[in-house]
C-alpha cells in the first residue's frame, strides 16, 4: 500500500568546513545580543539606583534597602538627615505601586529612626491613596520602590502627586523585593 522513493540529485555531504561553523556562531551570537538589548530597553522596571538617577537628583536618592542590616541603617541615617534638614518629626513612606509592601521594612525603619527623633509610618500606595489620606497627612513623604518590580513611570508619577498636593518629598528608596 505504501511505497517510498528515494531520488539522489546530488552528492551528500560528508563533512562541514569551520568557517561555516564560525558563520552560525557569529550568527548566533548577533541574534542573542539583538534579543537581550531589545528585552532591556523595552523593560521599564527599575533595578538599581543609576536608572533612577536618570530623573532625580542625587539628594533625592535616599538609598537601597537589602536583607543586610547595615542597609537599614544606612537609610535610616538618610532619612533623618533629609527630616531634619527639613525641619520634619514625621515621615510616611507611599509605595509606588500596589505590589510594593511596607509593613515589614516599616517596621524595621521606625526601630532605628524613633530614638533619633523622626517616627515613620506608611500610607496606602498611591493608586489607592484618597485626597483626604493625602491632605490630611502632616508628614514628610518618601517614594518607596521594590527592585526589579517597580516602573520608572510610576515612581515618576508618584512622585508628581506627592510634589503637586504640596508635601514636602524627602527622596526615593529602592527596596529589594525580600524586604
Amino acid at each position: 500500500l505504501l511505497s517510498a522513493a528515494s531520488n539522489s540529485v546530488s552528492a551528500t555531504i560528508s563533512t562541514v568546513k569551520f568557517s561555516t561553523y564560525v558563520f552560525g556562531l557569529f550568527g548566533g551570537a548577533l541574534i542573542g545580543l539583538l534579543i537581550a538589548l531589545q528585552l532591556t530597553l523595552t523593560d521599564k522596571r527599575v533595578r538599581s539606583m543609576s536608572q533612577l538617577s536618570k530623573r532625580f537628583e542625587a539628594r533625592a536618592l535616599l538609598g537601597v534597602v537589602s536583607p543586610e542590616p547595615a542597609s537599614i541603617q544606612h537609610v535610616a541615617a538618610a532619612i533623618v538627615a533629609r527630616a531634619h534638614s527639613l525641619s520634619l518629626t514625621s515621615v510616611a513612606l507611599v509605595p509606588a505601586d500596589e505590589q510594593t509592601s511596607t509593613q515589614l521594612f516599616v517596621e524595621q525603619i521606625h526601630a532605628v529612626t524613633t530614638p533619633l527623633g523622626v517616627t515613620i509610618t506608611s500610607l496606602t500606595p498611591i493608586s489607592l491613596i484618597t485626597a483626604g489620606d493625602l491632605v490630611s497627612s502632616k508628614s514628610g513623604m518618601i517614594v518607596l520602590a521594590s527592585r526589579g518590580v517597580s516602573h520608572t513611570q510610576d515612581i515618576v508619577d508618584t512622585w508628581s502627586v506627592l510634589e503637586h498636593s504640596d508635601k514636602p518629598v524627602l527622596g526615593v528608596i529602592l527596596s529589594d523585593s525580600a524586604i
